[in-house]
């Protein structure tokens, strides 16, 4: 269960983009955020210039092409923040090089930092604890 489903106060997302070209863009940075081409490289595989990908990307998502990355990369983290996450592992499948960099950009995109946002969500969703004794009994009584 992902940390966020019990908060309801953070809402983000990446906008869809209207174009083939650029939306085939924008579902490779949703998917695979620690790929790191350019704007430049990307358009090179499509054949087109940078400067369409950029113009593109601003007209269709109202955010640059850098801007949608970052968006996407914190959208990707968020989706996969669970309790016993290791964020420094996280961050570097969202394309982050340090947990540092990983965090300071969720906190720009989110609105708290990554470890903050799972002691709130499991605050929010912690289940009460069973007392060691009654779970040993429980594990004797099963076997």
């Amino acid at each position: 269960m992902s940390a966020i489903s019990s908060c309801e106060v953070i809402t983000a997302q990446v906008p869809c983009a209207r174009s083939e070209d650029a939306e085939w863009i924008a579902q490779q940075l949703r998917e695979c955020p620690a790929d790191s081409r350019t704007a430049a490289q990307f358009a090179a595989a499509l054949g087109v210039s940078s400067k369409t990908v950029q113009r593109s990307f601003q007209r269709e998502t109202g955010m640059t092409f850098s801007a949608y990355r970052q968006r996407a990369r914190a959208l990707y983290a968020l989706e996969r923040l669970t309790a016993g996450t290791d964020l420094a592992v996280l961050g570097a499948a969202a394309g982050y090089t340090s947990a540092s960099a990983f965090a300071q950009a969720f906190r720009q995109q989110i609105g708290m930092l990554p470890s903050a946002l799972l002691r709130q969500s499991c605050e929010l969703i912690e289940l009460p604890r069973q007392p060691a004794a009654e779970r040993n009994s429980d594990i004797r009584r099963s076997a």
